[in-house]
């Protein structure tokens, strides 16, 4: 059986991980948005409605895929808590 020890701390160092890849793709899905607000400011006509459309259907994703993670975050985390307390 594996060490329940060793397995929280991989939990806990997994979780770290992905709090760590959030805060980096926040960074730089915010300049990404400010990039598009100025891009849309300036450009029009068909591509660029076609362009906003992909734009937003793409981010929509993000923004569901980010939402997601407090709660997965907590979820290791109580994971890992319980390993501990075997």
């Amino acid at each position: 059986m594996a060490d329940p020890e060793l397995l929280a701390q991989a939990i806990d160092e997994y979780a770290d991980a992905l709090a760590h890849h959030r805060d980096v793709l926040d960074e730089g899905f915010f300049e990404l948005e400010e990039a598009f607000a100025y891009l849309m400011l300036v450009w029009e006509g068909d591509g660029a409605s076609y362009f906003s459309r992909a734009w937003w259907t793409a981010t929509g994703g993000f923004a569901d895929l980010r939402s997601g993670l407090p709660s997965l975050m907590d979820e290791l985390r109580d994971r890992a808590r319980i390993l501990r307390e075997l």
